[in-house]
C-alpha cells in the first residue's frame, strides 16, 4: 500500500500571485502590504529614503528568504537606507521601468504618493 501524497509545505494555503503582465485587476495597497514579494514575482519594490530622497529598486531575488516571506508592511518598517539609516518615505511595487520595459507599467503605490 502506498502513503497518500505529501503536500509541503504542510498545511500552507496557496497563495495569490500577481504576475507582471496581464490587465487583471491588482489588489488594493492595503492587500498589497499584507502579502510578501512572494506573492509578486518579477515585481520591483522601489523605496524612496526619507532623508536623502534616493530610490533602491529590489525584486525577489535580491532580497534573502527571510525578507522574500515577510509582509511587506513589515519588510517596509524594517527597512532603512544603506549608510544614512532612513526609513521609507515611499514605496511602491513596478512592473518594470517607464521608458525601458517593452510592456505598460502596472504599479501599486503603498506609500507616498
Amino acid at each position: 500500500m502506498t502513503p497518500p501524497p505529501r503536500h509541503w509545505p504542510p498545511d500552507d494555503p496557496p497563495r495569490p500571485v500577481w504576475p507582471p503582465y496581464g490587465d487583471g485587476p491588482l489588489p488594493t495597497a492595503e492587500e498589497a502590504l499584507h502579502m510578501s514579494l512572494r506573492a509578486f514575482p518579477s515585481w520591483f519594490l522601489h523605496i524612496v529614503c526619507d532623508r536623502r530622497g534616493k530610490g533602491r529598486m529590489l525584486n525577489e531575488a535580491h532580497v534573502s528568504a527571510g525578507q522574500r516571506n515577510m509582509r511587506l508592511r513589515d519588510l517596509l518598517a524594517r527597512a532603512r537606507h544603506e549608510g544614512c539609516g532612513g526609513r521609507a518615505l515611499k514605496a511602491e511595487l513596478l512592473t518594470g521601468t517607464e521608458g525601458v520595459s517593452s510592456r505598460p507599467v502596472r504599479r501599486i503605490v503603498l506609500r507616498g504618493g
